[in-house]
């Protein structure tokens, strides 16, 4: 449970408060967003056993990002665009640990950890579920044709 309506006891910051943590430019050090959702936090109250937690929301299924999709921010929500038009048996999905998504992500959440160090829960952000990640790169009626046609590509890809 939270309360708003506390006085934050500072002055708001400039960088506005996002729903979603991915429509901040890549331009917009880690530390200023955590510095908004501290300000956020300070205008609240957390009565009883409630606390104060953050969560870095790049949209569900951002995994797809971390595989090589395109992450588009788009006003209200985040939407994910494969790479190119690949059948199921030519995507081959590897982990990268320099990919940029990845890196703003572990970027933030390092940034909260080092300011708050301890009284504030940072969730992790929304991975997505396998098949889900999967519909970024084999779109619609594709995956489910696959699902059907070509079973084991679907199961070594997710």
């Amino acid at each position: 449970m939270k309360v708003r309506g506390r006085d934050p006891g500072r002055d708001e910051p400039e960088l506005p408060c996002h729903g979603f943590t991915a429509f901040y430019d890549p331009s917009v050090p880690a530390e200023a967003i955590v510095d908004r959702w501290d300000y956020e936090l300070s205008c609240r109250w957390y009565p009883g056993d409630s606390f104060p937690a953050v969560w870095p929301n790049f949209g569900a299924g951002v995994m797809a990002a971390f595989l090589g999709a395109e992450l588009h921010p788009d006003g209200r929500t985040v939407w994910f665009k494969p790479p190119g038009e690949l059948r199921a048996a030519d995507i081959h999905f590897r982990y990268d640990p320099d990919n940029p998504w990845l890196s703003r992500i572990k970027d933030i959440c390092r940034a909260a950890m080092q300011r708050w160090g301890g009284p504030v829960q940072v969730a992790m952000t929304d991975l997505g579920g396998t098949l889900d990640v999967l519909s970024t790169f084999r779109p619609g009626e594709q995956l489910l044709l696959d699902l059907y046609d070509h079973p084991g590509e679907v199961e070594r890809l997710t």
